[in-house]
């Protein structure tokens, strides 16, 4: 599974915001995108060629690498009703 990161903060990109471009001022007609990055959140690939043409598609600069990763279940949560009302059990997994 792979992640797109930006190397200066270890941050997951997550999403874009394609709604307010940047133009480079090296290059006018090169559009900018405002990345979107967590800690917390991340798009992940299947394949790495999917990430490298994400990567492109989102115009990802040079601040910006694949990385390989591995998702880890640390827990599950279920939801019971009593009288209508949910409860919400965390089950940790050691």
């Amino acid at each position: 599974m792979f992640a797109i990161v930006n190397s200066k903060t270890e941050k997951f990109v997550y999403g874009t915001d394609f709604t307010h471009p940047h133009y480079s001022k090296k290059y006018p007609k090169k559009r900018i995108f405002e990345q979107r990055t967590s800690y917390n959140q991340a798009l992940t690939y299947a394949e790495y060629s999917t990430a490298e043409l994400d990567f492109v598609h989102r115009g990802c600069g040079k601040d910006y690498k694949i990385v390989k990763v591995s998702l880890k279940i640390v827990g599950y949560t279920d939801v019971i009703y009593r009288d209508n009302v949910p409860e919400v059990i965390i089950h940790a997994i050691e």
